[in-house]
């Protein structure tokens, strides 16, 4: 028996994978050469650890064995080396009995490697997708039907579509005959059925392609995919074919295709002198075509910008294509962003001639470049400068970044604040309010809410609206919201509502009440008919109110009052005025559809008068003023 549990051990030890025994206090009790090797720690430093030290470290009290009762685990996992730091495991966790004693065996390896290797496939297939979109050619993907007797579209890029006047939706899954019913006497599916069957790629020279809805030349190059599909890569050489019939000879052809280009070209001879340049060139430059012919491109950038000519220029010999960016000087004196797509050109026998660039102008993608970073500052900047708390976090409910309005309202800098949750900020029951307004955002909801927390104690009101934050791939990763403290709005409020009551209170008893609801407001209700003794009375209480009490408002509701003839609204308007020399200002409230229409009539909607069309409204708006907000002048509600 220990002949056997040797051999057994010295097996374990010197297994290729890490192996890992673990007690059930999660204490390592023993491990492999393996996995102290994977972790950079001898085995002295690793056993009586605990195990999320080295493996799952964000998985601790959430065993899948210990802690969910699960038999066995198998998924992939994080390693802490010491050397490497977090590192891709796959490992499979099972229970055993040991000496009486249940352990658990973690059995681990190093999947770090193919996890790099998957994301270069990733990376690999997205620029090959990103190639077929944006080819100039044509490219077309077929399946096989039949064994050959018919093949139908898989895919079809950008290229195609524009070469083809067919859109990639209407083609997808039919049969190649009815999309292009000439292909048979074209000779393309021959072609087709041959490759397919050999595996041999074939090219089919320029050839006249036509049917009832298109007519063109057309040059294809036939190859069969490891999966058995065929793909058929082509271009549309009419205009080619036209210019060959036309043109004498292959100058001419190659000059209207540099000629008619976009692109700027810059050709230089074996003594990298400009030897040719288009008119897209010179244009981007400012120059004429005979200012460049014989210069050197070292002429045409500063100082900074000739140490990059220098040293890709130096590359002619060695390297056959170069791409970099670049900034031009125009004649002008401007700067000129461009990037060179370079290539060397050599004679048969290998010996260098000369080169050419294509040159792209760059400038409006750089001006665009300059504009999201100053995008991106404004946004700092009112990041850090926004009154309202503003705040961001992640999907275990911690914050990660959080504005210096916030850290004014705890009192503590964020880095105090980074890091906690809303149960160590507002207390566990306001905590669990937050996070189920959180767990609805981290859905995908946009959520406006009205919250009062306790901050340090004191009971506080807060208007918070909350956004769901995504990555790239359109995955929810956190939540974005924006608070603002709203107690003093709400006390304002409340003391709006208490001064409304006490004024509807005391309607009924008074001939024209005069009533303060706050320091620096009046509030004077007008009822029945205002004739000339009413008028005057009103006057000289309200002028006798705002000397005493020293009014810088006075709201006159006219919420009751049945009717206003063009002598009372002068008087009216005297009334105001005298209050305006007082230093007072007056609001006019309540105004009922006959008095609005009588306002009209006597033309006291020109007049420089504020109004509001209720009494509360009037109120809110006297409080503004007292309180320091600015109002809104004129006759309007």
């Amino acid at each position: 028996m220990d002949e056997t549990k040797k051999k057994w051990r010295t097996l374990i030890e010197e297994m290729p994978i890490g192996i890992m025994i673990v007690d059930k206090e999660r204490r390592i009790r023993d491990i492999n050469k393996s996995a102290a090797a994977m972790t950079g720690s001898s085995k002295g430093e690793i056993l009586g650890r605990v195990c999320h030290e080295f493996v799952c470290p964000r998985a601790q009290n959430d065993c899948p064995v210990y802690d969910h009762g699960n038999t066995l685990d198998r998924a992939e996992a994080v390693l802490l080396s010491k050397d490497r730091g977090e590192v891709a495991i796959e490992k499979t966790v099972t229970q055993i009995v040991m000496d009486g004693e249940t352990m658990l065996v973690e059995m681990f390896s190093d999947i770090s490697e193919r996890k790099a290797a998957e994301e270069s496939l990733r990376e690999g297939e997205e620029r090959f997708r990103m190639m077929f979109e944006n080819m100039n050619d044509a490219v077309a993907v077929y399946e096989s039907v039949d064994e050959g007797k018919d093949f139908i579209f898989k895919d079809f890029n950008r290229a195609g579509e524009k070469i083809d006047c067919v859109k990639r939706d209407d083609l997808i899954g039919k049969s190649v005959l009815d999309v292009f019913p000439g292909v048979v006497e074209f000779g393309l599916f021959d072609v087709f059925r041959r490759v397919w069957q050999t595996g041999e790629p074939e090219h089919r020279p320029i050839s006249l392609y036509k049917d009832e809805k298109i007519s063109g030349w057309r040059e294809n190059y036939v190859y069969k995919l490891p999966s058995g599909e065929i793909v058929a890569i082509y271009d549309d050489v009419t205009k080619q074919k036209q210019m060959e019939e036309s043109l004498a000879d292959s100058e001419e052809k190659y000059r209207m295709l540099i000629e008619r280009t976009s692109e700027g070209y810059w050709g230089l001879d074996s003594l990298h002198k400009t030897s040719e340049v288009n008119p897209a060139l010179c244009d981007m430059l400012g120059y004429a075509a005979e200012e460049m012919i014989g210069r050197s491109p070292h002429d045409f950038v500063d100082e900074e910008n000739l140490k990059i000519f220098k040293y890709q220029m130096g590359r002619i010999g060695s390297t056959l294509h170069r791409s970099y960016e670049i900034v031009l000087k125009k004649k002008s004196g401007e700067d000129s962003p461009a990037w060179f797509n370079a290539t060397t050109i050599v004679d048969d026998a290998g010996e260098f001639e000369g080169a050419y660039s294509l040159v792209t102008d760059i400038s409006k993608r750089k001006a665009a470049e300059d504009s999201l970073r100053e995008s991106e500052e404004r946004f700092r900047a009112i990041f850090e400068t926004a009154q309202d708390s503003i705040f961001i976090k992640d999907r275990s409910f911690k914050y990660t970044q959080a504005n210096p309005a916030m850290e004014k309202l705890f009192g503590a800098p964020v880095s105090e604040l980074i890091g906690r949750t809303d149960d160590e900020l507002f207390g566990e029951e306001a905590g669990a309010h937050i996070r189920e307004v959180d767990l609805r955002v981290l859905g995908g909801e946009i959520i406006e809410d009205t919250e009062t927390d306790p901050v340090d104690g004191v009971l506080r009101t807060f208007h918070t609206i909350k956004v769901p934050i995504r990555d790239s791939s359109g995955e929810i990763v956190g939540l974005c919201g924006i608070a603002r403290d709203i107690t003093r709005q709400k006390e304002l409020e409340q003391k709006l509502h208490d001064s409304f009551d006490k004024l509807m209170n005391s309607y009924e008893g008074l001939a024209i009440p005069v009533i303060q609801v706050h320091d620096g407001v009046l509030a004077i209700p007008i009822m029945g008919v205002l004739d000339d003794m009413r008028i005057n009375q009103l006057t000289e209480t309200m002028l006798a109110k705002i000397a005493d009490m020293k009014a810088s408002v006075v709201i006159l509701d006219l919420t009751v009052l049945r009717s206003i003839d063009s002598d009372v609204a002068n008087r009216l308007l005297e009334t105001v005025s005298a209050a305006r020399l007082l230093g007072a200002e007056c609001i006019l409230t309540g105004i009922g559809p006959e008095v609005a229409a009588a306002t009209v009539r006597l033309g006291l909607d020109e007049m420089d008068l504020v109004t509001r069309g209720s009494l509360q409204g009037g109120l809110a708006y006297a409080m503004q003023r007292v309180s320091g907000g600015r109002g809104t002048g004129g006759l309007r509600r």
